[in-house]
């Protein structure tokens, strides 16, 4: 980021996101991280280069309540570079978390970049489980005994087992 530049975000944050009351999403113009959150240096902190979205919620809320709060946003469009300060507040990591998961978000079952099966699939897979042994449901969905395994343990896969008995 240039000086210029520089002093134009910082401006932006001053001037456009400290003070804007709108309900709509603000969505940071400058520099964003590899997560789509936007990003500023903070001169406050050696230029480190921090997330504008966190250094808003310090602003308008106050320090985080302990080092395990997140500056969660109630739109769901973090990861978008939204910066809007009504959106923005302290949530501890549990609570940020259900929060992806309401607005869709998450990176859970299927949307993990390492999962073997979709949503869909998955719940099928679930419904079998007692019906045949792991291995023939492997078999027929064409994943591992591991795979099936996982969608019927516990703690994997969460989501869809809450839907499942809706």
């Amino acid at each position: 980021m240039t000086r210029r530049q520089y002093g134009q975000a910082k401006h932006f944050f001053e001037e456009v996101v400290l003070t804007y009351k709108g309900d709509e999403c603000l969505i940071w113009p400058f520099s964003r991280n590899g997560k789509g959150y936007g990003c500023l240096r903070d001169p406050k902190e050696g230029h480190r280069l921090r997330n504008v979205h966190r250094m808003a919620c310090e602003r308008v809320h106050g320090p985080a309540p302990s080092p395990l709060h997140d500056a969660a946003h109630s739109c769901g469009r973090g990861h978008e570079a939204c910066v809007a300060i009504n959106h923005i507040r302290w949530a501890t990591k549990a609570e940020n978390a259900d929060d992806r998961v309401e607005h869709g978000t998450h990176n859970r079952g299927g949307k993990h970049p390492l999962s073997h099966v979709d949503d869909d699939t998955a719940k099928r897979i679930l419904s079998l489980k007692g019906t045949n042994p792991a291995r023939i449901i492997a078999e027929s969905f064409g994943v591992s005994k591991a795979v099936v395994h996982g969608i019927w343990s516990p703690q994997r896969w969460l989501h869809l087992k809450v839907d499942a008995h809706v």
